[in-house]
């Protein structure tokens, strides 16, 4: 049926949006998504048209009431912010919700404290390699050189900075994280790789996440059930459906608590 290709997987994007996990928003959302014109139905004024009588007005009048008192409060709430701002915060969101699901293993802490050597080791190279363009610089000053060559190295200089700056940031981020001061050295951190106290204490901070997860997947599934009116059949078919997806929530929290 590749004719209905194109409406099947439209259908299937405004399922995951408007039915599905919150988080499916950032993909299958039709306003967020270009393949479908970043639009949520302009152009399908007719479709809409056929459609308007199954509307029941006093719904369509409350739900827009309440959309358009939502649309103050977040413009309210992203006065100030650019767009391009809000773009990387999309980014952002994106980045996070896409992440591997944490889990559990025996080496956590060794490969915690191994990635933390690491950025120690390019820091320090780039430490090395910053000094030796710094001295290059100094030496410019008794030749006689275009700007352009001294420009050029500025740039180098800079994005090195730059990048130790941002080692050193993630450096102490990581530290911090293990609750280890920044003024290890290379001999005791190797030593930390072998113990155990921080590996738990990594695997401790897994299962916290985990059960963040999955305590918000309960909480998104119980909002649907707040509004439904079980006295309709839709309503109702939701109520169970909700009920069933905790049952198995439960059991995952369960599970990870063991």
């Amino acid at each position: 049926m590749p004719e209905w290709t194109g409406q099947i997987e439209f259908g299937v994007s405004v399922f995951h949006a408007y039915s599905h996990q919150w988080t499916c928003q950032l993909w299958y959302h039709p306003q967020k998504s270009e393949k479908w014109g970043l639009s949520d139905g302009e152009g399908c004024e007719r479709f809409w048209n056929e459609l308007k009588q199954e509307g029941a007005g006093k719904w369509l009048h409350d739900h827009v009431s309440h959309t358009v008192g939502h649309e103050a409060q977040a413009q309210e709430k992203l006065d100030g912010a650019s767009v391009q701002y809000l773009l990387g915060q999309f980014k952002e969101q994106h980045s996070f919700q896409s992440r591997l699901v944490p889990h559990q293993s025996n080496t956590k802490g060794s490969s915690a404290i191994e990635h933390i050597l690491s950025m120690s080791q390019s820091a320090g190279s780039l430490q090395v390699h910053l000094k030796e363009l710094m001295d290059e610089l100094a030496g410019l000053a008794t030749n006689n050189v275009t700007i352009a060559v001294e420009d050029e190295l500025w740039l180098k200089i800079t994005e090195i900075w730059a990048s130790v700056q941002c080692l050193e940031s993630n450096i102490s981020r990581k530290t911090q994280e293990l609750h280890l001061s920044d003024q290890k050295s290379h001999k005791e951190l190797e030593w930390l790789k072998t113990n155990k106290w921080i590996n738990l204490q990594l695997n401790v901070q897994v299962v916290r996440d985990q059960l963040l997860m999955k305590l918000h997947a309960c909480k998104f599934e119980l909002a649907g059930l707040e509004h439904a009116d079980t006295s309709h059949q839709l309503d109702h078919k939701t109520k169970e459906h909700v009920e069933k997806a905790m049952k198995g929530q439960v059991s995952g929290i369960q599970a990870t608590l063991k």
